[in-house]
């Protein structure tokens, strides 16, 4: 375990999936799902190389197929200790002879994570040490407590994007993209949270005009959750369970249909030899005084 502190806030990391798996206030209120393996036992998940799931946990890269389970192996990968000070910390995950097996590119994965007062930020770079191409999709993937502490009832809470949002939902169909629109519950720029929108799973968001929400109840605590060079938003939980994720992605499951080559899976991106890339999300917590 890792620990890092500001001066409201307080953090815990395992170098298991670099996964944050505590977040709270020194006035003993927290806000991260408390990852109950009855339920849920994940908290916060790295997802890389992909995002959701391929048909059959399989993909072709290079005429070759690979397998790949859902969100990529990141989500059961020892990340290695970088770097670790009272407000920060950073992990690694590099490319070994387990890795080439699944995705046979030689990539690094950097995911540091900082404290600044109220605000915890977490930041991904992707970088391509092969001499090809490197076809990759990155997400975060946190779970908050639905209800908030000191937020009142889980029917009154919301999530409330910056912009009025007009896109379609999308839904999923055996675990893959259904590629037919569904109506979206967004109401202006709010998003009244109740189980039932859970019935079939993940609700999904493409294209955003929004880069930052805003979750809570209109009364005690909320969080405010920006995020940088991620398009897409996926809104998840178990109806009746106590958390909600709240995951912005660069990439998507495999729409229904698709046999292609990882390449040219949509919403893969291509990452050049020697380049790389970076990811952010920042959570804030907001409303009482966190002291």
């Amino acid at each position: 375990m890792v620990s890092i502190r500001s001066e409201f806030l307080h953090a815990k990391f395992t170098s298991w999936r670099a996964e944050l798996v505590e977040f709270g206030d020194h006035s003993g209120r927290e806000f991260l799902w408390d990852g109950n393996a009855d339920i849920w036992k994940g908290t916060s998940p790295i997802l890389f190389p992909i995002v959701g799931r391929v048909p059959n946990d399989s993909v072709m890269i290079g005429g070759r197929p690979y397998g790949l389970r859902q969100h990529g192996f990141a989500p059961s990968s020892e990340f290695a200790l970088m770097a670790a000070e009272e407000g920060s910390c950073i992990f690694r995950l590099e490319a070994s002879a387990a890795t080439r097996e699944l995705y046979p590119f030689n990539f690094c994965l950097d995911v540091a994570y900082g404290l600044n007062r109220n605000t915890l930020t977490m930041t991904a770079k992707v970088t391509n040490r092969s001499a090809d191409v490197m076809p990759y999709s990155f997400g975060f993937h946190p779970g908050f407590r639905w209800p908030l502490p000191d937020a009142g009832e889980r029917l009154e809470h919301f999530i409330e994007f910056e912009e009025e949002e007009s896109c379609a939902l999308r839904r999923l169909s055996a675990g893959l993209l259904d590629p037919k629109p569904y109506p979206s519950p967004v109401a202006g720029r709010r998003i009244e949270l109740c189980d039932e929108l859970f019935s079939d799973e993940a609700m999904m968001f493409f294209d955003l005009e929004s880069r930052r929400l805003r979750y809570g109840s209109g009364k005690g605590s909320y969080l405010e959750i920006e995020w940088r060079n991620l398009p897409h938003l996926g809104i998840w939980t178990k109806p009746l369970a106590g958390y909600v994720c709240i995951e912005p992605w660069q990439g998507f499951p495999t729409p229904l249909g698709f046999d292609g080559e990882l390449s040219e899976k949509p919403g893969i991106l291509l990452l050049q030899p020697g380049e790389h890339r970076d990811f952010e999300m920042s959570i804030t917590v907001m409303g009482r005084d966190p002291t």
